[in-house]
């Protein structure tokens, strides 16, 4: 190895001149020629490398030593291939062994001249001349070196496969997994579309039925697509754990907050943050009285319009953000404050680009290669951004906190801070639990509500029946409320049939084994990432018929009431002991925004024409961005507070 890296060296320092011109040709070239794809492009200079260097192996391994030159005189640029070696001088050596058996054994190069018989020189197209010249003056020695230099690294990555494998194929073998595809070295298992990994797992489902396992990268996956086995496992404990994902390298600590930590810090968190929202909010009178505030203030802006087209996203993100930074903070936002804008901003791409089942997640090396490096530092950089945002909230809060009259979520966490003697309280933790109730608090709200006044723009008669039943038992004037469900059963259909059909998250949040378990007839083992198939359990054929139609009805009772047996099959905020914590206030959110909006408006789109009802994927399928217009129905929208 030492004396190839001597030889190497010493090759290069003969031909620096030489490198330029190389680095040009291998580097920049390429990226000129705009009229060829780049992907194209790229598969040539590899195929090129690759073609090389067989053709040198093979030659070395005939006992013979290639001889590349760029002729002076060859015809149409040709290199010619010969049985000397020459040197950049131009002198020649005959090497000691005989010429491969594959080539001509009579053989002109460069410019000797064709005394005696007829050129049989075998020509290659020059394609990359400088790279050939500069091969040209690489010795036997520098080569075998270079081969020895391969081949153990040939023989390491061998031996790293087998060491990774041989234990796959033990444990797919082993017949006590879930029945599944299977794996290949390193990939896994192949075949899954990695932008929409739903709709392929969906596939895996139909095929090895409701409890399947499958190989991501080296990782053991089980993937539970019934909604039955989903909720019992995620009831047991020993499915509480969280995989490794993204997040985890992004240096922003999430090994805290409620939503990716694990184990006892865990416990205490959740524990301490469904006390502390309780106490300031769910379920209290005082809550509901903001709701209705926001609710006011977004059926006043939709007002303003006059019918305008108009994008509900920032009208909802802002009503739904508001209310959780009362809850929070004991303050709101507007429209136009840049935190709130950015914020919003960044939550919404995290949502689409942190996606589960992504890449990443099960290959977290390839955040140090092109092109998933620029992707994973812009993500990089958005935490940091909205963590410096959410940490500057956090000081100002901290600068007029009293112990004694807690006021929101932040007081009770700094009132308990005082007394933490385990330090599972500490400021980081704040931090990260105020950004994981914030972002999820308001941005799955957003997302359903979006995904609402698309469907009933696309189902103009389903909006008139929830409209009908409306004006029957509220009528035009009264404020709705969360009680008025039960007497509303339309209308609390057609939202649980919004979840079903919008499905906006296809995998339920990723839980791990915490150890080997049992379950349903198959060994699970420990640090076994589990994903529920939610995509699946909403459209699973042995409950839904016709499962792509959109059908409030289908959840009714023949009395008219709600069907629950049917209802609690949808479960869009997760199932069991890591479900989410805010589902009460998101529920309550959703129905009265959207009871409240058909009270006051018709939905109709920007033209007549529908929106594209195709999702963008991620870690919530979101709706592209569309426009609609809220029209007045009775040509007036009165205060719901008056």
């Amino acid at each position: 190895m030492l004396l190839a890296m001597k030889s190497l060296t010493l090759c290069i320092r003969r031909n620096w001149h030489m490198l330029p011109a190389l680095l040009t040709e291998f580097l920049f070239v390429p990226h000129r020629q705009k009229n060829i794809p780049q992907g194209l492009l790229s598969h040539r200079c590899t195929m090129i490398r690759a073609s090389l260097s067989v053709f040198l192996l093979v030659t070395w391994l005939d006992r013979s030593y290639l001889s590349i030159s760029l002729s002076g005189n060859s015809k149409n640029g040709s290199l010619i291939l010969g049985n000397t070696v020459n040197d950049c001088g131009g002198s020649s050596k005959t090497p000691s062994s005989p010429l491969p058996s594959w080539l001509p054994s009579n053989r002109k190069f460069g410019n000797e001249p064709n005394t005696e018989e007829p050129d049989t020189t075998m020509r290659l197209p020059a394609v990359f001349p400088s790279t050939l010249v500069l091969l040209s003056n690489i010795g036997g020695k520098v080569f075998m070196g270079l081969l020895y230099a391969v081949a153990v690294a040939a023989i390491l990555l061998v031996a790293a496969i087998c060491y990774q494998y041989l234990p796959i194929l033990a444990q797919y073998f082993s017949g006590r997994l879930p029945p599944g595809p299977f794996p290949l070295p390193v990939v896994g298992t192949i075949g899954i579309d990695h932008t929409q990994p739903f709709r392929t797992f969906e596939k895996f489902a139909e095929k090895y039925g409701g409890l399947y396992s499958c190989y991501l990268g080296a990782d053991l996956t089980v993937v539970i697509s019934d909604i039955n086995s989903v909720r019992k496992a995620f009831r047991d404990l020993r499915f509480a754990g969280r995989p490794k994902v993204t997040d985890h390298y992004l240096g922003v600590k999430v090994e805290n907050g409620p939503v990716l930590s694990e184990g006892n810090l865990w416990k205490e968190q959740r524990h301490f943050s469904i006390q502390a929202l309780r106490e300031f909010g769910f379920g209290k009178a005082i809550v509901e009285e903001y709701i209705y505030h926001e609710i006011d203030k977004g059926l006043e802006a939709f007002r303003q319009t006059a019918g305008k087209p108009i994008d509900n996203r920032m009208f909802f993100c802002n009503a739904f953000g508001n209310i959780m930074s009362y809850l929070l903070f004991s303050t709101d936002f507007q429209c136009n404050d840049p935190r709130f804008t950015e914020c919003a901003d960044i939550i919404a791409l995290n949502f689409q680009e942190l996606g589960n089942a992504s890449t990443l997640d099960f290959f977290p090396w390839l955040r140090f290669v092109p092109p998933f490096r620029r992707g994973f530092q812009d993500t990089q950089n958005r935490f940091h951004k909205i963590f410096k945002i959410m940490d500057e909230l956090v000081a100002q809060h901290k600068s007029t906190f009293d112990r004694e009259n807690p006021r929101d979520y932040i007081d009770a966490f700094l009132k308990v801070q005082e007394t933490d003697k385990e330090g599972i309280f500490t400021g980081e933790q704040l931090v990260r639990n105020v950004y994981d109730l914030y972002a999820a608090g308001f941005q799955s709200t957003t997302i359903l509500l979006q995904w609402a006044m698309l469907y009933m723009i696309r189902y103009p008669e389903v909006q008139r029946k929830v409209q009908a039943e409306i004006d029957e038992v509220c009528g035009p004037h009264k404020v709705i409320m969360f009680a008025d469900k039960i007497n509303l059963p339309y209308t609390d259909a057609t939202i649980h049939e919004i979840f079903r059909c919008a499905n906006f998250g296809p995998f339920l949040m990723p839980h791990k084994t915490t150890e080997d378990v049992e379950f349903e007839g198959y060994s699970i083992p420990k640090e076994t990432t589990v994903f529920g198939l939610s995509w699946y359990c909403m459209r699973d054929p042995k409950l839904w018929e016709d499962r792509d139609a959109f059908k409030p009805e289908r959840l009714l009772k023949a009395d008219g009431r709600v069907d629950h047996s049917l209802t609690e099959n949808i479960a869009p905020f997760s199932v069991g002991k890591r479900a989410c914590p805010g589902e009460g206030l998101a529920r309550h959110e959703i129905f009265v925004f959207f009871a409240s909006i058909l009270q006051k408006f018709t939905i109709h789109s920007e033209s007549g024409e529908i929106p594209c009802m195709d999702p963008i994927d991620g870690e919530a399928l979101t709706p592209h961005p569309y426009l609609m217009r809220a029209i007045p129905r009775d040509g007036s929208c009165p205060s719901v507070l008056e």
